[in-house]
């Protein structure tokens, strides 16, 4: 039980770790640019763990004895929804920031 504690909290911390870090690393840039970039990092981390549920989603609702085919299909389905989620979720963060002209972004 203990062992099992561990691993789901090791599991937490990197899964946390690895989705800052996604839109952490492009804050450097973007920082630079627009102001409030740190909004960026959220959105990330927001918009990737709802996007990589989708081929979860997609492949869950098949039913276990499907053809390869179909269940092929249903992943390929789930990439492109994973795509577009984060794409659009991503998408209308940056387009606000972007937009955002109310503050000034030190020159560094």
């Amino acid at each position: 039980k203990r062992i099992l504690q561990f691993q789901l909290l090791k599991n937490i911390t990197l899964g946390i770790l690895f989705v800052l870090s996604m839109g952490g690393a492009q804050w450097f840039a973007l920082r630079r640019y627009v102001p409030h970039a740190w909004w960026w990092i959220l959105a990330n981390a927001i918009a990737w763990p709802v996007g990589v549920m989708m081929p979860f989603i997609t492949l869950g609702i098949i039913p276990d004895d499907s053809s390869v085919p179909v269940m092929i299909a249903a992943g390929v389905v789930g990439g492109v929804l994973m795509g577009i989620v984060v794409g659009a979720l991503t998408g209308v963060v940056l387009v606000w920031l972007v937009q955002d002209k109310t503050s000034e972004v030190p020159q560094t």
